[in-house]
């Protein structure tokens, strides 16, 4: 038996990963998901949040489950903290990514982005009252939620909340090369945010072993039975996907 906590990427909060988790409880794993500050029902005010409250808020999780291995699953965004955490907290037995950026030592979340999404999400945050990135439905659906129908995608678009952009903005202190703890990544091959050659070159900064699912960037919503299941095979040393 595992036990997985899942931080969600940018805009999402722990409502996305409400299919996996049943599932893998399903096939005995014990699991656990947060909302970021900001996020899903979290009402820190988003104008001044920072990627240290998004650590802290993870760090007590972690002190509250008092779980003593704990496999850490970050998806998109959230790769930004996976390394650090780890580095506080000798509870973490692996670091799993999913579909996840990750910046070396020094860099920050803005840094991985094409200069253009980096103008885009810097202007977007400079005339928002709260500093924050607001993606629109059209958006939504054509980058993350491509292998959704319509009418799902209109459904989880409802839940979606604006990203603060400070968290992106801050360096991080570790890579996940720095670090002993086991790895892995799983790249989404039909994903439409994180490109596949993209998610390779963060998946190289890595010291594991490398999935490739023939998914969209939210695998979680889309296929939850596919990415429990090599989550599953991952933590068990089943056969690789």
């Amino acid at each position: 038996m595992a036990h997985f906590l899942f931080i969600h990427g940018a805009c999402h909060g722990a409502w996305c990963w409400q299919q996996v988790t049943s599932l893998l409880c399903q096939l005995g794993h014990e699991c656990y998901s947060i909302d970021l500050p900001g996020h899903g029902n979290d009402q820190t005010p988003r104008a001044r949040i920072t990627r240290q409250d998004y650590l802290n808020a993870v760090s007590h999780a972690i002190e509250a489950l008092e779980w003593e291995n704990i496999t850490l699953v970050g998806h998109s965004a959230a790769g930004i903290l996976l390394a650090d955490l780890s580095a506080k907290h000798a509870e973490i037995h692996r670091l799993i990514y999913l579909a996840a950026y990750i910046p070396n030592q020094n860099e920050s979340m803005l840094d991985q982005l094409p200069p253009d999404r980096q103008i885009q999400y810097q202007t977007m945050a400079s005339t928002s009252s709260t500093r924050c990135i607001a993606l629109d439905f059209d958006t939504m659906y054509k980058y993350y939620f491509n292998n959704l129908s319509l009418t799902q995608a209109q459904f989880y678009y409802q839940k979606i909340t604006p990203e603060p952009i400070g968290p992106y903005e801050e360096k991080v202190k570790m890579s996940p090369s720095q670090l002993s703890v086991k790895q892995d990544y799983i790249i989404c091959k039909y994903d439409q945010r994180l490109l596949e050659e993209q998610a390779k070159r963060f998946a190289s900064r890595t010291k594991g072993q490398i999935h490739t699912l023939d998914t969209d960037h939210c695998v979680m919503l889309s296929n939850p039975q596919l990415l429990s299941q090599t989550l599953h095979n991952i933590v068990t040393n089943a056969t690789d996907t």
